[in-house]
């Protein structure tokens, strides 16, 4: 009876083992197939000698040959390396994330750049996750040209610029006009005060007509003269361009006065003996 009931147990005990490591296997299956269906790059590699092995569908795609084996710096970009080997041996128990961006080299020799993000699962097994960033880089690149070729023209252009919406706030602005603070609407600025109700009918006009304006005033207490263009920018704002005239302003007076001078000099020939 006894031995009846122990091969009873140990007939149960064999089937629970088999039944769990059948789950375990299935469960193992699940997870990897769900691993090589990702769009993402995934490795697994030896936090002992750096070697990968475990790459799923997503690289062998993009670098057309099986990692598995290979050094993980062997693919990186050589400005890139030592940095990355930095990040890397940083990994441990208290520290068991790493994430950097990098350059690597593809078979046919053309340069990617990827994220990649490393968790220590163990002492010596480390699983990756990266992303191929090429084409956000290659956008993010080309605004910053633009926008630092754009900062130097505006550097370079004498004029204040300011963006002024309907309301005459200042929605963003480049002056070069004489202040004591940063102003936020036309009516506080004292070069504008005098002029506001002007401009801002300006502003209405243009965005109405989506036509250039233009105004000319001056500042009694400095004796400067400016000229102000407005051009939409946008539908409720315009792009206001103010610009010292008063060199031109002072040459058109001299110009005015001897022109003057002349008139009399030919009135006083023609009248007097």
């Amino acid at each position: 009876m006894v031995n009846w009931l122990w091969s009873g147990v140990l007939l149960a005990s064999s089937f629970y083992f088999y039944w769990q490591s059948q789950s375990k296997a299935k469960e193992r299956d699940r997870y990897r197939s769900i691993v090589e269906m990702q769009e993402e790059l995934i490795l697994c590699w030896s936090k002992v000698d750096y070697c990968v092995t475990y790459a799923n569908p997503a690289v062998y795609n993009l670098f057309q040959s099986d990692l598995v084996g290979q050094n993980i710096f062997s693919w990186i970009d050589r400005t890139d390396q030592e940095r990355v080997k930095q990040k890397l041996m940083g990994l441990d128990l208290s520290s068991p994330q790493v994430k950097y961006k990098c350059r690597v080299i593809l078979p046919d020799r053309s340069v990617h750049w990827q994220v990649w993000n490393h968790y220590l699962v163990s002492p010596k097994e480390v699983h990756a996750v990266g992303r191929d960033i090429t084409e956000n880089h290659l956008i993010e690149e080309t605004l910053e040209r633009f926008e630092n070729r754009n900062r130097a023209l505006i550097e370079s252009i004498p004029d204040s610029m300011f963006i002024v919406d309907r309301g005459g706030n200042f929605i963003d602005f480049h002056a070069r006009l004489p202040q004591e603070k940063i102003y936020r609407h036309l009516k506080e600025f004292p070069c504008f005060t005098p002029i506001s109700d002007r401009i801002l009918k300006l502003i209405d006009i243009t965005l109405a007509t989506q036509q250039l304006q233009t105004i000319e005033f001056s500042d009694p207490k400095t004796d400067t003269y400016y000229e102000a263009r407005l051009v939409p920018s946008g539908q409720n704002e315009v792009m206001m361009l103010v610009r010292d005239i008063t060199d031109r302003k002072q040459s058109e007076a001299i110009a005015i006065a001897l022109r003057q001078e002349q008139e009399i000099n030919q009135l006083q020939q023609h009248f007097l003996p």
